[in-house]
């Protein structure tokens, strides 16, 4: 299945090439013809007056040889992009390209000329060829022109193709942000979570009146959250933290003496910027996959560490661990956090889940940092 795929893939890619080629053909071909057109009707009746197919020689030579060099041209514009940070050194690539380029082009343009009007009846080649020396210095001093043009053509193009791949990214990403809102609203208010939560509520109430409120204030936070229509698709950590730690309260309600967590993300951390719903997901794994199915007490730790180059978050618990069916796939939820974070960061980013030792499961998100941060070295948040 892999191999059909990757087959239909090359297949796609090699026909995506050909029509490119065949359509750079035409271009220049056209461009060709219209050149031959005008110069054919603007000497029309003067002194210079000749058969459509001597300037459709001229013109097309011209074309075909810019044609045939045009490889080149494009290996020289994805070699050297113009970007902001290299703006010189890809001028002087292109520099070089044009160096190298132009003499053969106009040897090209030449021959092909030469060879045309021989073929062409009236035309003599010898007198062509005692002209060679002023062809060749007229093809270099028009060279830069066309050269400045399909180069020019040729990062256009790629640039709009960048454009376009930016926006599908920011589609799909939209389109998993949506997801991943959905399900983890699914898993929030599905009858048997909100069933459990209110026979927790009722429990509590009957002995703990304050902490019955505090219940209630936690659920309805955790409600209005999943039904925040915000399109953010990075929030601060703090409250990505704050989310997790409304979620795992109401689940300590539920599984009372069952569960203990710790959060251990330093003060210094709280301001950087992180995917929204990137904690919830993992937590809800840790609890539902680690501490429901067994009834011992579990822990479940969320940490955040910094690096030079990355932020890395942990969630951790000590419970039943990964189960052999499951593997690394652990549902919808976090399948849509891989797949956001490699929308959001083109492969740079890891999500990674792995056994504990001693028992448990390892959920580790790390996230690229841009150069410049400082360090963390608040204490950590409980």
């Amino acid at each position: 299945m892999q191999a059909d795929k990757e087959s239909t893939a090359a297949m796609a890619a090699g026909n995506r090439r050909g029509l490119f080629a065949l359509g750079v053909f035409a271009a220049l071909t056209l461009t060709g013809v219209f050149f031959a057109a005008e110069l054919y009707f603007g000497f029309f009746g003067s002194e210079l007056d000749k058969p459509f197919s001597y300037y459709l020689i001229w013109t097309l030579s011209t074309a075909w040889s810019w044609l045939a060099v045009f490889p080149i041209l494009l290996a020289c514009a994805r070699r050297w992009p113009f970007t902001a940070e290299r703006w010189g050194r890809s001028l002087a690539g292109h520099a070089l390209c044009f160096l190298v380029v132009s003499p053969l082009q106009v040897t090209l343009d030449i021959l092909l000329t030469t060879t045309g009007y021989a073929l062409d009846r009236g035309t003599h080649l010898l007198a062509l060829l005692s002209l060679s020396d002023q062809m060749y210095a007229s093809g270099l001093a028009g060279a830069p022109v066309p050269f400045a043009l399909l180069t020019g053509l040729i990062h256009g193009i790629g640039y709009y193709r960048k454009y376009r791949e930016r926006e599908l990214d920011a589609s799909r990403l939209g389109n998993a942000l949506a997801l991943a809102r959905l399900q983890q609203l699914r898993s929030q208010v599905n009858p048997h979570f909100l069933f459990n939560t209110l026979n927790a509520i009722g429990a509590l109430s009957r002995r703990d009146p304050e902490a019955t409120n505090r219940m209630i204030t936690l659920l309805c936070a955790l409600l209005r959250r999943s039904l925040d229509s915000q399109t953010r698709q990075m929030v601060p950590l703090g409250e990505e933290v704050a989310f997790a730690m409304d979620y795992l309260e109401i689940e300590r309600v539920r599984f009372s003496d069952r569960l203990k967590t710790v959060f251990d993300v330093p003060d210094d951390l709280l301001d950087v910027e992180v995917p929204s719903l990137i904690l919830q997901p993992l937590v809800e794994n840790a609890v539902r996959h680690g501490i429901a199915p067994r009834s011992a007490p579990g822990l479940v730790t969320v940490s955040a560490r910094r690096t030079e180059t990355s932020l890395n978050l942990v969630v951790e618990d000590d419970g039943a661990g990964l189960q052999p069916a499951r593997g690394n796939s652990d549902g919808l939820g976090l399948r849509l956090t891989r797949e956001r974070l490699e929308l959001l960061y083109r492969g740079a980013a890891r999500f990674d889940v792995s056994v504990r030792a001693g028992g448990g499961t390892i959920a580790t998100v790390t996230l690229p940092l841009p150069a410049g941060g400082h360090e963390p070295h608040g204490e950590p948040t409980r």
